[in-house]
């Protein structure tokens, strides 16, 4: 997990490969995950971004990152397309 508490986005690894950004985060909620090293990451998820009730669910945006490994975060451009070599 990447958190950008200036322009509010998170970017979230998923265990099975999934990569998503989130826009339009809680500040208050960023600080607190990063203040609070006791805090569970995924309860955390689940509260602020993927609740229906959150402010990301309301007002931000989700997208599906192009990325295959979590160890490529923080994601900062992506392609417009993929392109990739065809052996012969």
């Amino acid at each position: 997990m990447v958190v950008d508490p200036i322009n509010a986005v998170v970017q979230v690894a998923y265990t099975k490969g999934s990569i998503y950004e989130y826009t339009n985060v809680s500040r208050r909620a960023i600080l607190t995950l990063m203040l609070v090293p006791t805090i569970s990451r995924g309860f955390w998820v689940n509260a602020n971004l993927t609740f229906c009730d959150s402010k990301t669910a309301k007002q931000g945006t989700c997208r599906r990152l192009n990325a295959l490994f979590a160890e490529s975060l923080p994601i900062t451009h992506e392609p417009d397309y993929v392109t990739f070599k065809v052996a012969n």
